[in-house]
């Protein structure tokens, strides 16, 4: 994976090869914002719920492509639970 910090907040991975999402959220820190492609190699909800692990409860802003009925349940059921929110 290359990954290339451009400032403190900012954090752009390319990845490549057999890196996990967990992999990929291994150095942010609060306040980092992460913007990348996955290729396919995990989820959107993958990379929530590996950011929720690392950092805790979170405000996220989430954009993407599409999102599937299942991934979608499970991201309100993360806000009902309050281990995310918005701002």
């Amino acid at each position: 994976m290359q990954v290339v910090k451009t400032s403190k907040r900012r954090v752009v991975a390319d990845r490549t090869g057999d890196e996990s999402a967990a992999r990929v959220v291994a150095q942010m820190e609060p306040g980092t914002r992460l913007v990348g492609l996955t290729n396919g190699a995990f989820s959107l909800l993958n990379i929530v719920r590996c950011i929720l692990d690392r950092l805790g409860p979170a405000d996220l802003t989430i954009a993407t492509w599409s999102s599937g009925l299942y991934d979608t349940d499970e991201i309100s059921r993360l806000a009902e639970i309050r281990r995310m929110g918005d701002r």
